[in-house]
């Protein structure tokens, strides 16, 4: 008797702490005082980054939207890259910034595959130890290119299909990436 009472007794606390995860989850997502609106869509402030929610998840930024609206980027942008079913993405192996760079790629790769159904191919600007193709802006006549570059300006272009995430230092790099994907869901007109 001793052994049923003590089995409840563990799952009734089990229950209690699920239910307290969950609720304190799902507060502080819906917490107003913790998201504010912009252009319709609501952001959420936590653990020093932002968060908006799709209908795949949440996804993480370290920008608000407002703080991004320097960086402008052209409506044919988005539609080269929504109307697409396959996106190649490249960067020079050599680049001061390809740390930096990969870990864009990688949420990049995430998010496209995960929220638009677009199919990512990975590529560098010439021969690489890594053995992948060989990918510039060349390649943009049937298929757009994503190239991120070192360069003296925080940019976003459009070359002929080849869209260029231009950067200076690191948090360049962050900023693009918070900017175009803001950008892909219409947040940043």
């Amino acid at each position: 008797m001793a052994k049923r009472d003590n089995r409840k007794q563990q799952l009734v606390i089990s229950v209690v702490i699920v239910f307290l995860m969950v609720m304190g989850f799902a507060g502080f997502m819906s917490n107003t005082t913790n998201s504010q609106k912009y252009n319709g869509k609501r952001i959420y402030k936590g653990d020093n980054f932002w968060y908006m929610k799709t209908n795949q998840g949440y996804i993480k930024f370290n920008y608000f939207p407002e703080q991004l609206e320097g960086i402008n980027m052209s409506n044919d942008i988005k539609n080269t890259l929504l109307n697409s079913r396959v996106v190649y993405f490249t960067y020079d192996p050599d680049d001061m910034n390809k740390e930096n760079i990969a870990e864009i790629e990688f949420d990049f790769n995430n998010i496209f595959t995960k929220n638009f159904g677009i199919y990512f191919v990975n590529g560098m600007t010439k021969q690489n130890e890594y053995n992948l193709s060989v990918i510039t802006c060349e390649n943009s006549t049937t298929v757009p290119v994503v190239y991120i570059k070192t360069g003296n300006e925080t940019t976003i272009k459009n070359n002929n299909g080849c869209i260029i995430l231009e950067g200076h230092e690191g948090r360049d790099f962050i900023l693009l990436r918070d900017r175009l994907v803001y950008g892909l869901f219409g947040v940043i007109k």
